[in-house]
């Protein structure tokens, strides 16, 4: 047996979100911290804002933190992937959809139109949530046998496959219940599978499996993305049940696939969960993942992503990476200042 193909998760990651129930654009962001970080200034500011450290909190104290201490956490925190769902993108694009095809503003629409079209753009919203997000691409990967031909032995042709893939994001869609544990599972989805959006991620990998095989199909080098995924385990704060459940529930399935695909060999005493839930009281990393996740709403909802971009380590925006660690010419630290 290759013991290269033995599943062990040696790593993990830790994500909390920040969103406001009132908030009428439904934003969603997400802050995931890898395991590795320091956090040597965590009981300091623990000291200084108390014992669970919440962004709201750190924020009021900002300012009467030292040089020091401040430019600690933000060098840690910058470490951070962002994800961010942003609903109000998708509202838009229906909207300017819709008054190009009925050649009025909205704003001269009947209240009759006005009210169906709501209707219309809140389902908009979640399919399209859900279409974008990893989950579609995950699922694609469980449907498929892995041969590009038109018609496969289990007798599914690429319309038929496209109807699976629907029916299985309406599943999702009904299982998660709601406008905002769909926003929710999206930011978090977003985070748990982000080796599957990250290019650099497939480059690496494809130069890896190129060295020993001449030919390789879309299927198996998905498959060998989603195991890199499966060493490592997605720590989420609690609070949204609904959303973590449907993400274990793709990632269980995801790892019976790669078992039965040959990509991965379970070892005897099981492997860890994918994903877990843990109270932010119990661990400093989903504090400060929080103060992540709180700093980049802050500057999304102030200035914009560019922002966003030029302070993290990666940005993911509606299921797609818009930003990775290459790309960033980082500001020096010294100058990083929270925006009142």
């Amino acid at each position: 047996m290759n013991d290269d193909l033995i599943l062990r998760v040696d790593a993990q990651t830790f994500a909390d979100d920040t969103f406001k129930i009132a908030d009428p654009s439904g934003l969603v962001i997400d802050a995931q911290l890898p395991g590795w970080a320091e956090l040597r200034w965590h009981r300091d500011l623990q000291r200084r804002c108390g014992a669970e450290l919440k962004w709201k909190i750190v924020r009021r104290h900002w300012g009467d933190l030292d040089h020091d201490l401040r430019r600690a956490i933000v060098k840690d925190i910058r470490e951070a992937l962002i994800i961010i769902v942003d609903p109000s993108l998708y509202r838009f694009a229906i909207e300017r959809l819709v008054e190009r095809a009925v050649n009025q503003p909205r704003r001269s629409w009947p209240q009759p139109f006005h009210e169906g079209f709501d209707g219309e753009a809140a389902h908009y919203e979640v399919e399209s949530i859900l279409d974008d997000s990893p989950a579609a691409r995950v699922g694609e990967f469980l449907a498929n046998d892995g041969l590009d031909l038109l018609e496969t032995p289990d007798g599914l042709g690429p319309r038929d496959r496209i109807a699976s893939r629907q029916s299985a994001l309406a599943a999702l869609e009904t299982a998660l219940g709601s406008v905002h544990n769909v926003r929710l599972f999206g930011a978090r989805s977003g985070a748990a599978f982000a080796h599957v959006l990250d290019r650099q991620v497939w480059i690496d990998h494809l130069t890896a499996v190129m060295a020993d095989m001449r030919y390789i199909s879309p299927q198996q080098l998905l498959g060998g993305v989603l195991a890199i995924g499966e060493r490592i385990q997605r720590v989420f704060d609690e609070g949204n049940r609904t959303s973590i459940d449907a993400i274990a529930d793709l990632k269980d399935l995801v790892r019976e696939r790669l078992v039965n695909d040959g990509h991965i060999v379970l070892p005897a005493d099981g492997a860890p969960a994918g994903v877990i839930e843990m109270s932010s009281r119990e661990t400093a990393l989903l504090q400060a993942a929080d103060i992540a996740a709180g700093y980049a709403r802050t500057i999304y909802a102030d200035i914009g992503l560019r922002a966003v971009c030029e302070e993290f380590k990666g940005v993911i925006l509606n299921g797609s990476m818009v930003r990775d660690w290459s790309q960033v010419e980082r500001p020096n630290s010294a100058d990083w200042r929270i925006r009142r």
